[in-house]
């Protein structure tokens, strides 16, 4: 359990561990939105087997906030930490047999299209809920570039390699529905939408992955 604040990983740990009796968990400070600390953590944890990788951290500021590399806190965060962490541990996930990274995405994703001029904020005037869309939806587009599950050693089963989604609302069909009606697009355009990103690194992936 990678956890930016000790205290809180450390109350979670214990928590789990006295729901599910055989669980072995280890608890490890990281905040994914800093570069430096994220690639030694990662370069540790690569010499061992990975037999599944979450990335669960997320923030949602009210003012600009900037990592010590630079970074704008949302990009940071939602994409190129967790990004460059899944490619420090690529050699330890191909150790098991069934090896699974997962980006947990958000539905906020949905109202924004993906930004590539200003990823970094340095030209708009900062705000915090539009990147916290951009960079979500981000996170889900980034995970398309991943090698194939077969090049990096992992499973071949598309289900079971790596996953950028959100948990959506309680009633998500009807949420999506709505914002679709609304016309959230990309460029204008309307298009069709999914709440799961599978790739496999075939061709097919594009063809399967629809997003505005």
């Amino acid at each position: 359990m990678l956890c930016r604040d000790r205290d809180r990983g450390i109350r979670a740990r214990r928590r789990i561990e006295r729901e599910i009796v055989d669980a072995r968990l280890c608890d490890e400070t990281l905040d994914a939105s800093d570069l430096e600390a994220v690639r030694r953590v990662g370069a540790r944890l690569a010499e061992g087997p990975v037999d599944g990788l979450f990335h669960n951290a997320g923030v949602l500021p009210d003012a600009l906030r900037r990592t010590p590399q630079g970074l704008e806190i949302c990009f940071a965060t939602h994409a190129a930490g967790p990004h460059c962490l899944t490619r420090l541990l690529a050699p330890a996930l191909p150790r098991s047999r069934d090896a699974r990274v997962v980006f947990h995405a958000s539905v906020g994703m949905y109202t924004k299209r993906l930004e590539t001029d200003d990823w970094n904020w340095t030209q708009r005037p900062h705000d915090g809920v539009a990147a916290y869309a951009e960079t979500k939806r981000a996170q889900v587009e980034l995970a398309a570039l991943f090698p194939a599950p077969r090049a990096c050693g992992c499973v071949r089963d598309v289900d079971s390699s790596r996953v950028g989604g959100h948990p959506g609302p309680p009633r998500l069909a009807t949420a999506l529905s709505q914002a679709h009606a609304a016309g959230f697009a990309h460029g204008g355009e309307r298009r069709r939408h999914s709440d799961l990103y599978p790739h496999d690194g075939s061709g097919r992936d594009r063809e399967r992955r629809v997003h505005f």
